[in-house]
């Protein structure tokens, strides 16, 4: 089992990656974040062992209490040599969100492309598929630029997806 601290992004917002989702699936370039069954999502640390509940607490707790806050949700990309298809993310509060998130958790444990200097913050398309045509129907309909509001944060074991925690920022549900 695998555990990742997930940014959650407005109920619009994943929506319409949702939407760019199915494109996916019925464009024949993949349907696997279909088939997880978690909703569109930035992930902040991924960690292959289950952390000690006092770094979960101080992880969950550096937003806790915050407003949620802004980012840019951008084009499409791939991470070199993989089939991983994403689209960018871009916001002030970000790498320091990361940053402060990094230091509650055991640096060890958090898998290497999750490191401080390795995190690309991205809301994952596709994992396996093909990432040509993938790349191709994002680009087509994906409004480079959109702006996308962060309204939580979950704690979330997987697979299969299990939300283990959660907080909600400033005034989201």
């Amino acid at each position: 089992m695998a555990y990742a601290f997930c940014l959650r992004l407005d109920a619009e917002t994943e929506a319409a990656v949702a939407t760019l989702w199915r494109a996916l699936a019925t464009g024949g370039a993949g349907d696997d974040m279909v088939r997880l069954g978690y909703a569109p999502h930035v992930s902040l640390a991924v960690l292959d062992d289950e952390p000690l509940r006092s770094a979960v607490d101080a992880a969950l707790a550096i937003l806790r209490g915050d407003a949620d806050f802004g980012v840019q949700i951008g084009g499409a990309g791939r991470f070199e040599g993989t089939s991983i298809v994403w689209l960018s993310v871009e916001g002030s509060a970000l790498a320091g969100l990361h940053r402060r998130l990094l230091g509650q958790l055991p640096v060890d444990q958090v898998r290497a492309h999750y490191r401080a200097g390795a995190w690309v913050p991205h809301v994952t398309l596709q994992i396996m598929g093909d990432a040509k045509r993938a790349l191709a129907i994002a680009r087509e309909r994906w409004p480079v630029g959109r702006a996308a509001r962060v309204v939580g944060l979950e704690l979330v074991r997987f697979p299969p997806i299990q939300v283990l925690d959660r907080i909600a920022l400033g005034g989201a549900d």
